[in-house]
């Protein structure tokens, strides 16, 4: 399998020969987009899960496959990759088209800068709405103030410097306050997935 992978990711790389990947992970990247958007109870069609999909096939290639190059076997494979890529992808797409869609339903998760910087294993690898929903839950879990922090940048998308007029602190403090309460958020759900969930 993990040959068969590294195949598939080499000859997009080196020989431009996209065609098995696109064979391979394009009911894949279907089955994510779809899951996402019933997960935020937002109303869609084929066209619209069709139309994400070479969504994500475009950004899965462009810029010379910056994306695939990204790619780090060493803490998921290619169909996590891959999904987690879609998922994104489709939650950027929603917040182009209506930028409150998600607060109004679940809130945003800054997926990519919680979920790539885990390092997993088969076991504990959680697929990406298992990880949205950990995330929600374990922010609402935290103290008010890193709470407030996460939601206001993440949730409501605010600048630095409307979260520190918010929170009345200066913009380095709140800076600090803020990576603070992403390494206590990525230590909670670190934690929460070594212990089962």
């Amino acid at each position: 399998m993990l040959e068969k992978q590294q195949q598939i990711l080499d000859e997009c790389l080196f020989e431009d020969k996209k065609e098995r990947l696109v064979i391979e992970y394009g009911d894949l990247i279907y089955y994510t987009i779809r899951k996402t958007l019933l997960f935020y109870n937002l109303p869609f069609t084929k066209e619209d899960i069709e139309d994400l999909r070479i969504e994500v096939f475009i950004r899965l290639f462009e810029n010379d496959c910056r994306k695939l190059k990204q790619f780090d076997s060493k803490k998921l494979n290619l169909a996590g990759w891959i999904k987690l890529i879609a998922n994104q992808t489709t939650l950027d797409e929603i917040r182009k088209k209506d930028p409150y869609a998600l607060s109004k339903q679940k809130g945003r998760v800054f997926i990519e800068d919680v979920q790539e910087r885990f390092d997993f294993d088969e076991k504990s690898r959680l697929d990406a709405r298992q990880m949205l929903m950990l995330i929600h839950e374990t922010i609402e879990e935290m103290s008010l103030q890193d709470k407030t922090i996460l939601k206001l940048f993440y949730y409501q998308q605010l600048s630095l410097s409307q979260v520190a007029s918010i929170i009345g602190k200066n913009n380095r403090s709140t800076q600090v306050a803020k990576s603070r309460a992403k390494k206590k958020l990525k230590e909670k759900i670190e934690k929460k997935i070594r212990n089962g969930v």
